[in-house]
């Protein structure tokens, strides 16, 4: 199961800002997004195809070149 995380993050160019990671057990991805709604479908996808922890990597780098 898949699941949408919020942080905050400190960037020197942004400053603070929330986004969004996904994650599962044993594998978390921070800063995908600060779209929820993006990072949420992305989720929903993982977790409608069953989408092994170990493809997740692929899929995110996949998913932000979109």
């Amino acid at each position: 199961m898949y699941w949408v995380v919020k942080e905050k993050y400190v960037n020197d160019d942004y400053g603070i800002y929330e986004s969004y990671g996904i994650k599962t057990e044993g594998y978390y991805i921070g800063d995908i997004s600060t779209d929820f709604k993006s990072v949420e479908e992305l989720a929903h996808l993982c977790n409608t195809y069953e989408l092994s922890t170990m493809h997740l990597k692929d899929v995110v780098e996949d998913w932000l070149q979109k």
